[in-house]
């Protein structure tokens, strides 16, 4: 959630959100691409694990 939500209804860029948590770019990405695609339901699938699959 808080990739997701990081600097919302700002223009930050993936490699801004990663270094402010202290994550790595791919994991930023995987998370606001499952955000993007499922909304707040793709948050909560995996829990810490990752983003849940995708859904057709």
């Amino acid at each position: 959630m808080r990739i997701a939500l990081a600097r919302a209804g700002q223009e930050i860029s993936t490699a801004q959100v990663a270094r402010d948590l202290g994550l790595v770019e791919s994991t930023v990405r995987k998370w606001r691409a499952a955000f993007a695609r499922d909304g707040v339901e793709a948050l909560a699938d995996e829990g810490a694990h990752g983003p849940g699959p995708r859904r057709s």
